[in-house]
């Protein structure tokens, strides 16, 4: 490859290292990308090979985002399914002192373990008994 696609910078080189990818302000590397990065730009025009594997890779970021990341009126609305407040929501999940207000109010991000258990309360109530003994 004589010019970089992106930006005409010449002679890009090919190599195999870490490209930066970021989806809905999380970031992440993805390791070991074969292909043509430009010094200048930054970009990076994948090998055929690598096309199919850097698509996966991104696939899976995004589904973990989404995983991660709930919207705080849905955690308001299971929290009030289980007929919890706010602090004995914290309590029964074991998030810190307020952490639940502040989630839903979208001034923090539960950790992924607390959205799995939320979608999991969601769908079967009756496990909440559980968590209390």
């Amino acid at each position: 490859m004589e010019k970089c696609p992106d930006c005409g910078a010449p002679d890009p080189v090919h190599d195999t290292h870490g490209v930066s990818y970021t989806y809905k302000d999380r970031h992440t590397t993805i390791s070991s990308v074969a292909g043509y990065h430009c010094a200048q730009c930054g970009g990076v025009t994948l090998d055929r090979a690598a096309v199919e594997r850097y698509d996966d890779l991104v696939a899976a970021f995004h589904r973990r985002v989404d995983d991660e990341l709930v919207d705080p009126a849905y955690i308001a609305a299971v929290r009030r399914k289980l007929k919890l407040d706010p602090r004995e929501a914290d309590d029964v999940l074991g998030t810190g002192c307020g952490d639940m207000a502040r989630y839903e109010a979208g001034r923090a991000h539960p950790h992924p373990s607390t959205v799995r258990l939320l979608k999991l309360l969601d769908r079967h109530p009756e496990l909440l008994g559980e968590l209390h003994g």
